[in-house]
Order: C-alpha cells, then structure tokens, then sequence
C-alpha cells in the first residue's frame, strides 16, 4: 500500500529545475493535535478504519521557498474495544532556491505536493509510528509516499472551426 500524488509529464518538466536546485534547509512542525477515542463495536460501521488526508501549497521569498503540508489521520484497530486516533498535523520545509530560478503559484504547488512531501514524508511516518505507541496504541506504521507521473495530454495541431 502506498499514498500518492499524481503529476502530469509536462508539469513535471516545468519544475525539474526547482526539483534539481533547490536545497532543503529545516522541517519544523508548525501545529499537531492528537486525540483518542475508545469506540464501541458498531461505532465504526460505514467508516474506513483507515483515512489518510494530505495537502501542500508553498510562497516564495526572495531566495526561500517556504513550503506547508498539512496531514490528517484518523485511524482504528480491528478489535471492538480498541481506539479511534485522529491525528492533524502541520509541517513546514524551508528551501534555498537560486534567485535566477523564476517559478508561478503553480509550479511552487506542484513541487510541494510531489518532491516536498517526498522531503517531509519519513518526518509524518515516524511522527504518527511514535506518538501511536507513545498513546497506548499499537504502533501504526504508514504507507510510503510515491510520486506517479501521468502521461501528458497529446497536444493538438488543429486550429479551431471558424
């Protein structure tokens, strides 16, 4: 099993030079809570004992690329007297990025969301495998973090019907 996000081959050539020159400067968790739930044995009927919610934008200033993910768990255990976890968290990657380096609201967002999350992805997993164990639960191991490259769209040479 594996959490993923897609980017389409022509995006993706959009940020290779962000991908290749930006350089990872520090991971800070900027927010978390964490809660625990006991639940009875039909209180989960209808519900994924499993929900994984992930988001990533970025801004830039000057030569830093300030990135946020944001991550919502919520989690429970096959057995009838185990816990709900529900866990929201925030990180925040700062990035040095060469100033000749330009790049849209577009192309920051699509770095965050693949080679930024590719970054802070093993800081998530240990983070909800730790404070699982450290809440009395079994500790959960996450899915690894996979980037898919879609084809492109074939460009079309027809010119529009007048």
């Amino acid at each position: 099993m594996t959490h993923e996000s897609k980017i389409d081959q022509a995006t993706l050539e959009t940020v290779r030079q962000l991908i290749l020159r930006a350089e990872l400067q520090s991971v800070r968790l900027a927010d978390c809570k964490v809660s625990t739930k006991r639940r009875a044995a039909d209180s989960d009927e209808g519900h994924d004992p499993f929900a994984l919610v992930t988001t990533a934008d970025g801004k830039r200033d000057g030569e830093k690329l300030q990135c946020e993910f944001n991550f919502t768990l919520n989690a429970a255990h096959e057995s009838p007297d185990s816990r709900r976890i529900e866990i929201l968290l925030t990180l925040e990657a700062t990035y040095k990025v060469p100033s000749e380096i330009t790049v849209s609201s577009e192309q920051i967002r699509a770095f965050a969301a693949t080679n930024g999350m590719l970054n802070v992805w093993p800081y998530w997993r240990e983070f909800v495998q730790s404070i699982t164990s450290r809440a009395g639960l079994p500790p959960l191991t996450l899915p690894l973090f996979r980037v898919q490259v879609l084809p492109s769209a074939p460009a079309t040479n027809e010119s529009p019907k007048p």
